[in-house]
C-alpha cells in the first residue's frame, strides 16, 4: 500500500495521526471510457501509419508460426491468425502506449518508438510473471485509518493479511511447487519483509519500493529471500531508513536509488525505472511460471 508522507514522517515507535490527505478512489464510468477512446483516436490520427504497421506485425507473426506448423494449407491458418491478435495483442497495446505517451510529452513519435515494447519492463513480466493485487485493509479499516493514521503502521495486522493471501494462493492446485514474490510499497514493504520470514520456503524474492523497512527491523536478519530495496534519491528520510535496513539484511540484497525520484516516484519515467528493476529481480529469482 502506498502512503504519502509529510515532513513529520511517523517513526516505528511513535505512530501518530496522519495529516496527509487520503487517497481518492473513484469508479470508472462510461464517460471515462469514452474519453479514453477519444484520446486514442486522436493519437491514431496523428500517427496512423505507425499504429497500422504495429498492429499488422502481430497477426503476421501468427501466420508465420502457423505456416511453420501446418504448411501451406489455408483453412488451418484461420485460427492462428485470430490467435495472433489474442495472444500477441498485449504486446501491440504496449507499443501503442509508447506512441501515446511520447505524444503526451510533446515528442514526435516514430515507427521505431512503437517497437520500444521489446525493451519495456512489462515485456518480461508478460512472458513469465503473473500478479495478484490486493489491499491490506478493508474499506471500513481504510475509513478508520484516514481518521487515525494508525492501521497503516500496524505491522502485525498488515503482515497477517499478506500471509492469509499467500496461504490461500498456495492452496490453488495450479500453484503447487511455485515460489512467490512479494512487491510492497511504503508500509506494505515492511509487511512483505515480515511475512517472508514466516513463509521462507514459499517466498523466492522481495521488492520494496519506497518502503518503511525500519518497521521490520526486528526480523530483517531473518529474511532469507533475495531482497531489492528501491528508494527515490529525493526521499531523504526513507532513504536513510532503507540504508540502515540494508545493513541489517543477511541474505542476497540490493539497494537501488532512483536519481531525482521522490517518495511516490511521480516524476516522468521514474515508475518505469521501478518496474524495470522489479521485473528483472523477479525474473532472476523466480521460476518462469511464478507469480
Amino acid at each position: 500500500m502506498a502512503t504519502a508522507y509529510q515532513d513529520n514522517v511517523p517513526s516505528q515507535a511513535q505512530p501518530t495521526q496522519s495529516t496527509a490527505a487520503g487517497p481518492v478512489i473513484r469508479s470508472i464510468s462510461l464517460s471515462d471510457l469514452q474519453q479514453a477512446l477519444r484520446a486514442g483516436w486522436e493519437d491514431f490520427k496523428a500517427v496512423p501509419s505507425h499504429a497500422i504497421i504495429l498492429c499488422v506485425i502481430y497477426p503476421v507473426l501468427g501466420l508465420v508460426l502457423a505456416r511453420a506448423v501446418f504448411g501451406y494449407a489455408v483453412v488451418p491458418l484461420l485460427f492462428p491468425l485470430a490467435a495472433g491478435f489474442a495472444l500477441l495483442g498485449p504486446f501491440a497495446a504496449l507499443g501503442l502506449y509508447e506512441l501515446s505517451i511520447r505524444r503526451e510529452r510533446g515528442e514526435e513519435p516514430s515507427a521505431w518508438d512503437a517497437l520500444e515494447v521489446l525493451r519495456s519492463p512489462s515485456f518480461g513480466a508478460m512472458l513469465g510473471l503473473g500478479t495478484l493485487l490486493f489491499d491490506l485493509l478493508t474499506k471500513e479499516e481504510e475509513a478508520i485509518d484516514l481518521r487515525t493514521g494508525r492501521l497503516r503502521f500496524d505491522l502485525s495486522l498488515l503482515s497477517q493479511r499478506l500471509l492469509a493471501a499467500t496461504d490461500w494462493l498456495l492452496t490453488q492446485t495450479d500453484m503447487r511447487g511455485v515460489r512467490l514474490g512479494y512487491f510492497g510499497a511504503s508500509t506494505g514493504g515492511a509487511a512483505a519483509l515480515a511475512a517472508a520470514v514466516e513463509r521462507p520456503q514459499a517466498i523466492g524474492a522481495i521488492v520494496c519500493r519506497g518502503s518503511r523497512t525500519d518497521m521490520a527491523s526486528g526480523v530483517l536478519a531473518e529474511v532469507i529471500a533475495p531482497a531489492l530495496l528501491i528508494v527515490g534519491e529525493a526521499d531523504s528520510q526513507v532513504l536513510r531508513w532503507n540504508r540502515e535496513s540494508f545493513a541489517e539484511l543477511r541474505g542476497e540484497k540490493r539497494l537501488e536509488i532512483i536519481p531525482g525520484a521522490t517518495h511516490l516516484f511521480e516524476e516522468p519515467g521514474k515508475l518505469e525505472d521501478v518496474a524495470r528493476l522489479a521485473t528483472g529481480w523477479f525474473l532472476k529469482h523466480l521460476k518462469p511460471s511464478a507469480l
